[in-house]
């Protein structure tokens, strides 16, 4: 499978801005394809994450990792490993080691998956051209987050912050009876650069993370009686000359 080549302007965008946005229509001639689709049903069966300071339950997710290297398209599996945030970077839940249920199987082949992670590495510029050749560790986090009667919960309950990666990718995956949400991006001072309602599927925001920090709204049911969900698919990318081969 493949996408399109994405904008020169969004790349320069991103290379200027340390951030751009990216209208999931850009993406939509993949949008009715069955890996799509595939892809998409993932987040019924995400699994609780047992790692929230505030001891929520309100957020589900599934978490994975690939070998890339950029200038050969080669993208390998990586074994299951725990997720570890500094608490500097991640105040709610980092200094641990966070083990998350692992990607499904068939999302490790999904071949919508696979060519977004290519397409979305594409979209950033790199510092020295040699970078190109070297591994990258790319991170999946697939997320969910819950909200059910009058309750209010926060899709990043750590507030305004880095992830602590190179550059990230956030695409929207949708939502269902859901206010509030809407995403926030500012400068290493906490200015504010850009806010947006993320609200068809694959809208997505690019940042480069060491200029860029992120937040987003709280989220509440519409209707208080029925379910409320947020859906969200992260890819993140780090520069690792010494990742070896899992091959």
């Amino acid at each position: 499978m493949s996408l399109p080549t994405p904008d020169p302007a969004l790349r320069a965008a991103i290379a200027a801005d340390g951030y751009a946005l990216l209208a999931g229509p850009r993406l939509e001639a993949v949008a009715t394809a069955a890996a799509w689709r595939e892809l998409a049903g993932d987040w019924r069966h995400l699994e609780v994450d047992r790692y929230m300071a505030d001891g929520g339950r309100y957020r589900l997710r599934r978490y994975g990792r690939f070998f890339y290297r950029p200038a050969s398209g080669e993208l390998k599996r990586l074994p299951h490993a725990t997720v570890f945030q500094a608490r500097y970077i991640n105040n709610f839940a980092g200094g641990i080691d966070r083990d998350f249920a692992p990607l499904r199987e068939a999302t490790f082949v999904n071949p919508f998956l696979l060519a977004l992670i290519g397409f979305d590495f594409a979209c950033f510029e790199v510092a020295k051209p040699e970078m190109l050749a070297d591994p990258w560790e790319v991170w999946i986090h697939q997320i969910r987050i819950e909200a059910t009667g009058e309750s209010q919960v926060k899709p990043a309950p750590e507030g305004i912050h880095h992830d602590g990666h190179d550059f990230i990718a956030m695409h929207f995956m949708g939502r269902e009876n859901v206010a509030g949400g809407g995403s926030f991006l500012y400068d290493n001072d906490k200015k504010l650069l850009q806010t947006h309602m993320l609200a068809r599927p694959l809208d997505t925001i690019y940042a480069n993370d060491h200029c860029v920090m992120h937040a987003v709204d709280p989220i509440r049911p519409v209707d208080s009686a029925l379910p409320a969900w947020r859906d969200m698919l992260i890819i993140d990318f780090d520069h690792k000359p010494a990742l070896q081969d899992p091959a």
